[in-house]
């Protein structure tokens, strides 16, 4: 007896996976710059083989207080001192895998590791740009715990230039993507119907 046959992917770019993720932020409410921040984080744990597509499609739309994009923004503007008292709890969130790529740049900026765990994942941000993973998938939901890094770091997931992102993620980004776009008014319906036709009065 067989299992069920894989999901449809789709091979992509990780310039096309951070527009599209861009764009769904977008659509979704948050303004340009935070759209931004979330293209950046999928596009980053994309890079890694991990799954930053399906994790920002499971976030969008949600309550803020439980919003990735916003914690790891405020997390950011607070990554100088980044466990500089001890390890730092976040409160709960959806998706908290996109907590990570947040995680990575204060790494590379303080030229030193950090560990992230939620449930039973843990992920490590090495100094080198790199993350490591320990355990299994990120959880839907968890609240967050980043600490720095000591004694021997874990070897760094093997970067990629592309990413398989399942069809039906794709489409669910696009739906939010789709929010962005202008309706059709009647005068560009016009435009698009008389391309190339010329008035004979």
């Amino acid at each position: 007896m067989t299992g069920a046959p894989p999901p449809a992917q789709t091979d992509l770019a990780l310039g096309e996976v951070a527009s599209l993720a861009g764009k769904a932020a977008r659509g979704s409410g948050h303004s340009w710059g935070l759209a931004e921040d979330a293209a950046d984080a999928v596009r980053s744990l994309a890079r890694f083989g991990l799954p930053g597509p399906e994790a920002l499609l499971a976030a969008l739309g949600c309550d803020p207080a439980e919003d990735p994009i916003l914690i790891g923004v405020a997390l950011s503007d607070r990554a100088a001192s980044l466990c500089q008292d001890g390890p730092r709890s976040l409160p709960e969130c959806l998706s908290p895998l996109l907590l990570v790529p947040y995680v990575l740049r204060a790494a590379k900026d303080q030229r030193r590791a950090f560990s992230v765990t939620f449930g039973a994942a843990k992920f490590t941000c090495l100094a080198d740009g790199r993350i490591a993973q320990d355990g299994p998938a990120a959880p839907a939901r968890g609240a967050c715990v980043i600490a720095q890094a000591l004694g021997e770091l874990p070897e760094g997931l093997v970067p990629h230039s592309r990413a398989n992102v399942p069809d039906a993620v794709i489409a669910g980004l696009n739906a939010f993507a789709a929010k962005t776009y202008a309706p059709a008014t009647e005068a560009s319906r016009k435009r698009g119907a008389g391309a190339g036709e010329t008035d004979q009065d």
